[in-house]
Order: C-alpha cells, then structure tokens, then sequence
C-alpha cells in the first residue's frame, strides 16, 4: 500500500498510536500524539511533518478520499468532527510543539 512506502512515520503513528486502542496511550488525541512524540527522535518528528506536508500536497484536489484510503483503516476522524484537512493541521500542529 503507497501509504505505508511513502509515509512510514505517519503509518507508524496511526497503526501504533491511534488506532482503535489509541485510548492506552491517553484520552484524546492531543494525548497520544503528545505519547508518540515522547518516543521517537527528533528526526522522525520532522519527517512526519514533513509527511503530512507532502500527503496534502500531493493529494490537494482528493484529500478526503486519499486520507480514507491510505490511513483510516482503524482511524475514524470523522466520529471526532475532523475532516482529513483539519485532522493533518491539528497533527501538524502537535508535532510542532
């Protein structure tokens, strides 16, 4: 699948972190966001921005779509109010903290 060649640390924080048992690392995704970031580097930090960067540059005409296909396996955004833009900002603005 594209998703997890091209985007291996936001596969990594999606599958691993907020999954359907995303509630072990926290209560919300601030949380488990806030967990992920405790355990990785600094280098994949930057990388998965720079991911999410990349996925809503290369995906701005289908993000909705896009996102669903590649990341919402066992992620439901859209039960949270979020739509794939706003989610990847959020995201983005949480690594970036």
């Amino acid at each position: 699948m594209m998703g997890e060649i091209e985007y291996p640390n936001l596969r990594l924080l999606f599958d691993g972190y907020l999954n359907q048992d995303y509630d072990l690392h926290g209560e919300t995704y601030a949380d488990v966001v806030r967990a992920y970031r405790s355990e990785i580097d600094e280098g994949m930090r930057l990388e998965a921005i720079a991911e999410i960067e990349r996925f809503q540059a290369q995906h701005r005409l289908d993000l909705a779509s896009a996102f669903e296909s590649n990341f919402e396996r066992e992620l439901s955004i859209t039960s949270r109010d979020y739509t794939a833009q706003s989610f990847l900002d959020e995201l983005k603005r949480l690594l970036s903290e």
